[in-house]
């Protein structure tokens, strides 16, 4: 996957927590997370409101279904982007691979980007931000 310019060093965990895999995760670091019912955590889905955003997976789990993973919920975390993104603007869950893309009205803000992104599959940091749904930009 192509990266962007973050380093290791802007990558800021304030709360990581362990949870297990309710899908193979093995190649999802980075990418949105959401808590399943069953209490496992799977990759986001579009802009689903009905999945609500837990972090941003911080490792690369064994691929069984059930496997021990890190998310970080609460910090600066790498993302991979699904489209070019402006620095500072708030970032949504935009595909069915977990990638972050600028944030639209009446849908789950998962972060703020801290850094631009000119195309898909970039990494950039973004602060983590536990928001149910963006208003009209105000």
């Amino acid at each position: 996957m192509a990266g962007g310019t973050i380093s290791q060093a802007y990558v800021t965990p304030i709360l990581e927590m362990p949870f297990k895999t309710g899908e193979d995760l093995s190649a999802s670091q980075w990418k949105a997370m959401y808590l399943s019912a069953e209490g496992t955590v799977k990759k986001m889905t579009a802009s689903a409101l009905t999945q609500k955003f837990i972090g941003f997976l911080a490792d690369e789990p064994e691929s069984a279904v059930g496997s021990h993973c890190r998310v970080m919920v609460m910090g600066i975390a790498k993302a991979v982007a699904g489209a070019a993104i402006t620095a500072f603007d708030f970032v949504m869950n935009g595909d069915s691979e977990g990638r972050v893309i600028t944030a639209t009205d009446n849908n789950q803000v998962v972060g703020m980007s801290l850094e631009a992104a000119s195309a898909i599959n970039q990494y950039i940091a973004v602060l983590i931000i536990h928001c149910p749904i963006k208003g009209d930009n105000t």
